[in-house]
């Protein structure tokens, strides 16, 4: 609470950014305020995310930060704006210049509600806070600030509350005293005033709340307690040294009787230990961190181990040394882990560390997995997703972790550059709402301009020309799949009806099934030939025309799934880079292929499996004469080695289950698993020429 004091105080420079205004609602007195849970903040970072807001109030409030007048573009009154239309309108078109955000909706929407309160009162302090004035009208300004952002829950939210109007009333008695009453005063000398003062320790600070308290060293507090424990003595910080101020005249010329720092901590040592009864522990860095070379102690901590060393007699001739313990520098030391350690040794929980340092015959292999299969069938995307990373499926479809690029990540700042997924994605909507529905093209590039200017108001491109030279990177290459794909529907000119497939396969674990829907589907009228179309923002092929494998993946799956059915079609991929074209397949051919790749699929989801689409493509490309139970040597263990750097770079857990190459052949099983898994898929795309007609 008194971190979100702090920070509505520097309201005036915020950037009023995404992840500031959330650390103030994980404040609990701030959501109670506003009446909001703990939950309701899943939804509101989802419609934050989902309307893209960034940072900034508003456009008046970015121009106070010296930037351009009337760029309101991904701040917060922005995504209100979109999240309210699409509350009214639903999803539909643009009015004035706001694009409606339709995920707001139903009872949830109340949850709006209280953000659109809390935007007001931080815009409403922003302003006042900006403006000088008296002590006594800060005093009053500070209050109101209190009472409009916390509503106390607990009893330290109180004691917080309480310790501000405290030090508000000694900030405006030392001002009367200053006859500075009617002084103006700015935000900055007010807050460092407060702020400064709440710092400062004091005897009203609560104390004895629990059966183990953490504390400062403070006079007048020699309780007894049953351990006393002394944290960070070392030498310059205890005693605590203190820098006078330039103007301090008094501190240059000390007389007895001034009050001093120095002889008060040696004052607090002395009464912490005399309020030890049972046990006390004085802990200090004793190694330099850089040469391990030995560092003292606080003086007085050597004073106290002088004392005992000339007055005291151990088991041993050496007390001090049966007095201290020295623990490693390291969590992983192999003394915390010893086991034959004659006087009691340090010990750690750390169950990662015990397995590196016991003997290979004493670590216990895990346990074997229950056989387990999907309660439903797997959609394509999850199917394409196990083929590229199964390790990632293992753990997203059996462990429900999710996977990296679902997580939500909060940005702070516009999109002026453009990650890979962002490209993607924004290519692929721009295929998808301006090649298809495109009557001709001049109608094609109508809809793709309107579709560029849709997605620069929602927030997916910063304002202005910046916004427009990347929509215009965005539309590079389209005319050409556009072009591609009318030459194929004239061909291919009656379409047929979309259809939903399922396909299930038996292994030994059980059935694994994928579902998908065929569409578009297209049909010569004349032969009577029927053509899969699918476009793709995602090129085929790289500079240098080597393939992007994963890109394949998809088209290759629906392509097997449309032949098992008794269709017997082509499957055609039109991308910007590169273009190819599946021969149909027999249904007994696609079968075969789905069962040997959903078995594979399967068996990957029984236990981690070092493999990835990298590595396989690796072997499959490269292996010639090379038998596959060898240790791979030459250009393909070149070619491997760059595929394991890769797959560890693309995956969130493949580098923890295959670290080297040794590790991917010890089970001996990884050529198996290849064939199984992507055989008929190397050979099938292998076998294709890509180009651009």
């Amino acid at each position: 609470m008194l971190i979100a004091l702090e920070s509505l105080l520097h309201l005036p420079e915020s950037r009023f950014s995404v992840t500031e205004l959330l650390d103030l609602l994980d404040v609990p007195a701030l959501r109670a305020r506003f009446e909001l849970d703990e939950v309701d903040l899943l939804s509101l970072k989802r419609w934050i995310q989902g309307a893209n807001i960034r940072w900034g109030l508003d456009a008046a409030q970015r121009a106070a930060l010296e930037l351009p007048e009337g760029v309101s573009g991904n701040t917060w009154r922005f995504g209100l704006q979109r999240m309210l239309l699409g509350y009214a309108s639903g999803e539909g078109s643009a009015w004035q210049g706001t694009e409606p955000y339709a995920e707001v909706a139903g009872l949830e929407a109340a949850r709006l509600g209280p953000l659109v309160v809390l935007l007001d009162q931080l815009e409403r302090a922003w302003q006042t806070l900006q403006l000088p004035t008296s002590a006594g009208e800060w005093a009053t300004r500070l209050q109101q600030l209190l009472q409009d952002f916390f509503l106390p829950q607990s009893e330290l939210d109180q004691a917080l509350l309480l310790r501000v109007e405290q030090q508000l009333t000694q900030w405006l008695e030392a001002v009367e005293l200053a006859e500075a009453s009617e002084l103006p005063l700015t935000l900055d000398v007010v807050r460092e005033e407060l702020l400064s003062g709440l710092d400062q320790p004091g005897l009203s600070q609560t104390f004895l709340a629990g059966s183990v308290n953490f504390a400062t060293l403070m006079p007048m507090r020699a309780i007894p307690f049953r351990q006393v424990w002394l944290l960070g003595m070392n030498d310059g910080a205890y005693p605590r040294a203190v820098r006078p101020v330039d103007f301090d005249l008094m501190a240059q010329d000390y007389r007895p009787g001034d009050r001093s720092r120095r002889e008060d901590d040696r004052y607090l040592f002395l009464e912490a230990l005399l309020a030890a009864r049972e046990k006390l522990v004085v802990s200090w860095v004793g190694r330099s961190v850089r040469d391990n070379s030995v560092r003292p102690p606080s003086v007085l901590v050597g004073q106290l181990r002088d004392h005992l060393q000339a007055g005291w007699q151990g088991q041993s001739d050496d007390l001090l040394s049966e007095l201290t313990t020295e623990h490693p520098l390291q969590p992983f030391s192999q003394r915390y882990f010893a086991q034959d350690a004659v006087s009691p040794a340090p010990f750690s929980y750390a169950s990662e560390w015990l397995a590196v340092h016991q003997p290979i015959s004493q670590v216990q292999s895990p346990s074997g997995l229950v056989a387990w299969q999907p309660e439903s069938a797997l959609s394509l995307a999850q199917l394409v997703q196990l083929m590229k990373q199964p390790i990632d499926s293992f753990y997203a479809l059996r462990l429900q972790v999710p996977r990296s690029e679902s997580i939500q990540v909060l940005r702070d700042t516009e999109s002026f550059a453009l990650d890979g997924l962002e490209v993607w994605s924004l290519r692929d909507r721009l295929l998808q709402s301006a090649v298809l529905p495109a009557l001709d093209e001049a109608d094609f590039f109508q809809r793709l301009a309107d579709e560029v200017k849709r997605i620069q108001r929602q927030g997916l491109l910063v304002e202005g020309s910046h916004g427009q030279l990347q929509g215009q990177k965005l539309c590079q290459g389209l005319d050409a799949v556009y072009t591609d794909w009318l030459a194929e529907r004239t061909a291919f000119s009656e379409r047929l009806e979309s259809q939903p497939l399922v396909y299930s396969a038996q292994s030994a674990w059980g059935v694994l099934g994928v579902e998908a829907t065929l569409e578009p589907l297209y049909q010569h009228p004349e032969t009577g030939e029927i053509t899969l179309l699918l476009l793709q923002s995602a090129g085929l092929i790289k500079q240098g025309r080597s393939r992007k494998w994963h890109n394949h993946l998809r088209g290759w799956l629906m392509h097997l799934l449309a032949n098992q059915n008794g269709l017997e079609l082509s499957t055609r991929i039109i991308t910007p880079e590169g273009k190819i074209r599946f021969a149909p397949l027999t249904s007994e051919q696609a079968k075969a292929c789905l069962d040997r790749l959903l078995q594979a699929a399967h068996a990957t989801l029984q236990a981690p499996t070092p493999l990835s689409l990298e590595t396989a493509i690796a072997w499959l490309a490269n292996r010639e004469d090379a038998a596959e139970s060898a240790f791979p040597e030459g250009k393909l263990l070149a070619k491997l080695q760059e595929a394991l750097d890769k797959s560890a770079e693309h995956s969130r857990f493949f580098h923890q289950h295959c670290a080297d190459l040794e590790q991917l052949w010890s089970e001996g099983r990884f050529a198996q698993h290849v064939q199984a898994l992507y055989g008929d898929f190397h050979q099938a795309v292998a076998s294709q020429k890509e180009g651009r007609s």
